[in-house]
C-alpha cells in the first residue's frame, strides 16, 4: 500500500475517533478518558505536556487531527445527544 495512502487512512481513523470521543465526553454513562484509553490517545497528550519540545513534532500531527474530530463530535453531535435524552424521558 502508498505510504500516502497508509497516512491519509490513519488520519481518518484519528479523526473518527475525535469523533467518538468528543460524542462520548457529552453523553451520560460515557466518559472520553476511558474512550482515549480505549483508542490509545491518552499517552500521547501526556508525552506532549511532560516533554513539548521532543514529542510535539512526534505527536502534533497525531493530536491535532484527533483534537479537530473531538470538537466535532462535541459541538457538532450535541444536539443529537440532546435528542435522544428527550426522547428517552
Amino acid at each position: 500500500m502508498n505510504k500516502r495512502i497508509k497516512t491519509s487512512f490513519k488520519g481518518l481513523l484519528w479523526f473518527l475517533e475525535g469523533i467518538i470521543v468528543g460524542f462520548g465526553a457529552i453523553m451520560p454513562g460515557l466518559s472520553g478518558g476511558t474512550l482515549c484509553v480505549a483508542f490509545g490517545m491518552y499517552l500521547p497528550p501526556i508525552w506532549v505536556i511532560s516533554h513539548p519540545k521532543q514529542n510535539i513534532i512526534k505527536y502534533g500531527k497525531m493530536l491535532a487531527v484527533f483534537g479537530m474530530g473531538a470538537a466535532v463530535g462535541f459541538l457538532g453531535l450535541s444536539g443529537f445527544a440532546s435528542w435522544l435524552m428527550e426522547l428517552s424521558s
